[in-house]
């Protein structure tokens, strides 16, 4: 069975490796031999991706359906990602530059756009995970500073990991942000709602046994479930509407639903960062600490691991030292004659 599930992961890394080569391949591709044209914008779309983290977190991309006509003069179309500043500054008619596949139309982009941009802003939204980059930076300097104490003492191991959860706890939990202010008011129609009971996401595994699906399920359970609502909106001086997304805790805005029109307040300089006059929202310091049992026993098992690492280098380092030294001691038999 052991030897069925590293089969499996082998060929998952291949799709893997294969799927993102001819992706980055197409990219570049595209870079440099893409045909221009000039596009008509005829629908807008935001895009929104909820996140399963402990205080709530979300995507968004900004997405326009263009059509234009190819270099063969057939009619082409595709859905193109701008940037926030450009999709609210095009309407439907407007026109934008697009570079796309020949073969391909359906494929394309702005043509101001490029291969390392969109590798830049695939960064960034994963950096949105304040959590997720937050915890990697802990894990990087801590494993660094056990390994420069295992290298000096034991009392400067439990010194260094003790600080290193002490560093640790306002790090990975810092306390939630306030609101944004609010200095307009209006209605908004609820578009999506997004129920958010468990974190961090759970990978699908088939190799995971029911026993473990269910133990791993207990762990991710939130103390204060919340609902991610997505509002749509037209603020006060545009054309278009905006999509804004609020949080709040499970069943405090009593029905809650999808086409529901729900009082909201926002800023007009950042209408997206709107929320509704309902509910509340104590689900950002309940849920504060979800992981902080998982985070001790990181820290607790690097502890461990360096003074391990140090105990086991010391007896090597005795052996080397007591196997070099008796070959060259003088026998009794030498010593006697």
């Amino acid at each position: 069975m052991p030897r069925r599930r590293r089969r499996v992961s082998r060929l998952s890394l291949f799709y893997f490796l294969v799927t993102a080569g001819l992706l980055l391949g197409g990219s570049v591709w595209l870079d440099r031999k893409g045909e221009l044209a000039t596009a008509r914008v005829t629908t807008k779309q935001e895009e929104i991706r909820v996140q399963q983290v402990a205080s709530g977190g979300w995507y968004r991309w900004y997405r326009l359906g263009v059509e234009f006509d190819t270099h063969d003069g057939a009619p082409g179309m595709a859905t193109v990602t701008v940037p926030q500043a450009r999709y609210d500054a095009l309407h439907s008619g407007d026109t934008i530059r697009v570079r796309y596949f020949p073969f391909f139309p359906l494929l394309a982009r702005a043509a101001d756009q490029s291969t390392g941009l969109a590798v830049r802003d695939a960064a960034l939204q994963r950096g949105a995970d304040s959590f997720l980059s937050s915890l990697i930076l802990w894990l990087v300097a801590g494993i660094a500073a056990l390994w420069i104490a295992s290298r000096i003492a034991t009392p400067v191991i439990v010194v260094a990991g003790l600080a290193w959860i002490a560093v640790g706890l306002p790090f990975l939990f810092p306390a939630p942000p306030p609101l944004p202010p609010v200095t307009a008011e209006t209605t908004a129609r609820v578009s999506q709602i997004t129920l958010v009971s468990k974190a961090p996401a759970r990978s699908a595994s088939r190799s995971r046994s029911h026993v473990g699906w269910r133990s791993g399920d207990a762990a991710r359970k939130l103390p204060m479930p919340y609902e991610v609502v997505q509002l749509r909106f037209t603020p006060e001086g545009r054309t278009d509407s905006v999509v804004a997304v609020d949080a709040v805790d499970s069943a405090s805005v009593a029905g809650l639903a999808i086409g529901a029109i729900v009082p909201i307040g926002y800023a007009p300089a950042a209408p997206r960062e709107a929320r509704m006059a309902l509910g509340t929202r104590a689900f950002r310091e309940r849920n504060r600490y979800h992981m902080l049992v998982p985070m001790l026993g990181v820290g607790v098992l690097g502890m461990l691991g360096a003074w391990g690492w140090r105990h086991r280098r010391s007896r090597r380092a005795r052996a080397e030292s007591s196997g070099v030294a008796s070959p060259g001691a003088p026998s009794s038999a030498t010593a006697g004659g």
